[in-house]
């Protein structure tokens, strides 16, 4: 199984960058995962949704697994995360694709096109906070389910 992460917009602290790409190193020697950033230029809110969904369902796979980052979602706790991805690996899933939006969040056709909504925190995140933090909990999740020692209970 591999997992993505696709990121809407591009990344404004290179400090934070840095953490995500360790914690995306860290993962990678576990399981396959990858981040992509997915830019487009329009100030019109509605026509860069429809933009970024045309874009985003181009670099997708119908047997693709897609989680929208979204406050709106279920949220989980480290473990039951971790029972997430360990249940896509069981079912045999491809691909995992978890998506952080852009600052308008998704149009109606991402929503459609997703199998789930996940809620990082009833916080309010900004979005480079929300992709350190998904970063580091697929992170804590893969280890979590190969039984390294970095999750405490």
């Amino acid at each position: 199984m591999k997992i993505k992460l696709v990121f809407f917009g591009k990344q404004k602290s290179s400090s934070i960058d840095d953490l995500i790409q360790e914690y995306i190193k860290r993962t990678n020697k576990y399981i396959n995962c990858e981040v992509s950033y997915l830019l487009v230029n329009d100030q019109d809110p509605i026509k860069k949704k429809k933009k970024e969904f045309s874009k985003f369902s181009d670099m997708i796979n119908k047997d693709d697994r897609v989680f929208l980052l979204d406050d709106r979602g279920k949220q989980y706790d480290s473990l039951s995360f971790s029972a997430k991805l360990s249940q896509c690996i069981d079912l045999g899933v491809k691909r995992i694709v978890l998506v952080v939006g852009g600052a308008y969040g998704f149009s109606e056709e991402m929503y459609k096109f997703s199998n789930e909504q996940i809620a990082l925190s009833k916080l309010t995140l900004t979005h480079e906070i929300a992709r350190l933090f998904i970063s580091e909990q697929i992170y804590r999740a893969i280890t979590i389910i190969n039984n390294h020692p970095y999750h405490h209970e």
